[in-house]
């Protein structure tokens, strides 16, 4: 799949840096759409560090 940004935008893989910042961003949609948050840190790192993800490709 081919996306084509806007200039001036990127894009490039998730690090382990970008955490934080993702959590605070799931939470915000979920807080908006029921209310409360329902992702941690704690539980996103995990997923991410697991066997089942590759943060470098998928």
């Amino acid at each position: 799949m081919t996306i084509s940004l806007p200039n001036g935008f990127t894009a490039r893989p998730a690090t382990l840096d970008d955490l934080a910042a993702t959590v605070d961003l799931m939470n915000a949609v979920t807080q908006h759409d029921g209310g409360k948050n329902d992702t941690t840190v704690d539980y996103l790192q995990r997923y991410w560090r697991g066997d089942d993800l590759k943060l470098a490709t998928d």
